[in-house]
C-alpha cells in the first residue's frame, strides 16, 4: 500500500515535502495513494497547492481523516478521489480568518474556498457560506451527510 501522512500544522514547507512524495510515488506507478490526515489546518494557500498537485497526478489520491481534518486540512480531505473519515473523526470547516495576508487576498481566498467546497459537496455556494460563517465542527456522520466524505471507516 502506498501511504503518505499529513500530521500537524499545514505550512508551505510541510506541503512541499508532501508534494515531493506524491510526485515520486506517482512516477513509480499509477496506483492509488492514501493520504492520511490528522491536522488542525494551517496555511490555506499551501493546502490549495497540494490540491492542485493531487488533481494533476495520474494516481488516484484517497484521503482519510484520522481524528481531525480542520480548516485547510478539510479542503485537502474533500479533494480526495475516495474520501474517508474514521468513526470518531471530526472535520472543521469555516471561512478564512484574518492572517498575515492582505484583506483583499483573504476575501479572494474565501471566495475560492466557498466555490471549492460547493463543487466538492454539490451544494449551493449560499449553503456553504452559511455553514462556513462559524467554526463548524462536523462529526463523521455529519461530514458524510454534508458530502465532505464518501465513507466512514
Amino acid at each position: 500500500m502506498r501511504n503518505i501522512y499529513l500530521y500537524g500544522q499545514i505550512t508551505k514547507e510541510y506541503i512541499d515535502e508532501i508534494v515531493k512524495k506524491l510526485i515520486y510515488l506517482d512516477s513509480l506507478k499509477h496506483e492509488d495513494i492514501n493520504l492520511y490526515i490528522s491536522s488542525p489546518g494551517g496555511d490555506v494557500v499551501a493546502a490549495f497547492t497540494l490540491i492542485d498537485v493531487m488533481n494533476i497526478l495520474t494516481s488516484n489520491i484517497n484521503t482519510i481523516a484520522l481524528d481531525l481534518a480542520g480548516s485547510a486540512a478539510s479542503l485537502i480531505l474533500a479533494n480526495g478521489h475516495k474520501r474517508y473519515a474514521h468513526k470518531n473523526s471530526f472535520v472543521l470547516i469555516h471561512e478564512m480568518k484574518a492572517s498575515s495576508y492582505s484583506i483583499d487576498l483573504v476575501l479572494n481566498i474565501n471566495k475560492e474556498i466557498m466555490k471549492f467546497l460547493a463543487k466538492k459537496t454539490n451544494k449551493p455556494i449560499k449553503v456553504i457560506e452559511e455553514n462556513c460563517s462559524f467554526d463548524n465542527f462536523l462529526n463523521a456522520e455529519e461530514a458524510l451527510s454534508f458530502n465532505l466524505i464518501d465513507y466512514i471507516v
